[in-house]
C-alpha cells in the first residue's frame, strides 16, 4: 500500500509539472488555459493523495478546474480579437 501512495505521489507532482511546461510553452491562449486547468487538477489530485480532500476540494473550486473552463470560453473571441489586431499591424 505504502508503495502505491508514492507511485500516485510521483505521478500527481509529474503532472504539474509536465502541464505547468506545456502552460508557459503554448502559443495559443486557449490551449494554455486548458493546460493550466489541468496543472490545478493535478494540484488536488496530489492533495489527495496526501489525504488533504479539503484542501484539494477548494483548489478546484478556486482555481484549476472552474478557472479553465471559464477562461476557456473567454478566450474563443479573445484570440479572434488578437489576431485581427495583429493583421491590422502587419498591413
Amino acid at each position: 500500500m505504502n508503495n502505491l501512495l508514492v507511485v500516485l505521489d510521483i505521478l500527481t507532482v509529474s503532472g504539474v509539472v509536465v502541464c505547468a511546461i506545456i502552460a508557459s510553452s503554448c502559443k495559443k491562449l486557449l490551449s494554455s488555459v486548458v493546460a493550466l486547468g489541468a496543472t490545478g487538477i493535478f494540484a488536488a489530485a496530489s492533495f489527495l493523495v496526501m489525504h488533504a480532500p479539503d484542501v484539494a476540494m477548494k483548489l478546484v473550486h478556486r482555481g484549476g478546474g472552474r478557472r479553465a473552463v471559464i477562461g476557456a470560453g473567454h478566450t474563443r473571441h479573445g484570440d479572434a480579437g488578437v489576431n485581427a489586431r495583429e493583421e491590422e499591424h502587419a498591413h
